[in-house]
């Protein structure tokens, strides 16, 4: 079981994180066919300036803005 968490922080909410960023992570799940992956919300993980941030299995990720980004975070980016 994967388990990513999306920071709520107010910060990582304004640079894209949140609810936004939840939503593009659950498109992202269903659509590569991820059932075995959990999504929640946590709270500021203190690297504010380096967001949105999301925890994949406990390992923090910084700068996690768009589709791609998602994508090599949850560890299903294509090799160029």
């Amino acid at each position: 079981m994967q388990r990513v968490e999306v920071c709520a922080g107010k910060d990582c909410k304004r640079s894209g994180g949140g609810p936004r960023l939840e939503k593009l992570i659950q498109q992202v799940v269903e659509e590569e066919g991820l059932s075995n992956t959990t999504i929640e919300r946590c709270y500021c993980q203190g690297e504010c300036g380096y967001g949105p941030n999301i925890l994949v299995d406990d390992k923090l990720i910084n700068n996690v803005r768009g589709r791609d980004a998602v994508l090599q975070a949850l560890g299903l980016a294509q090799e160029a």
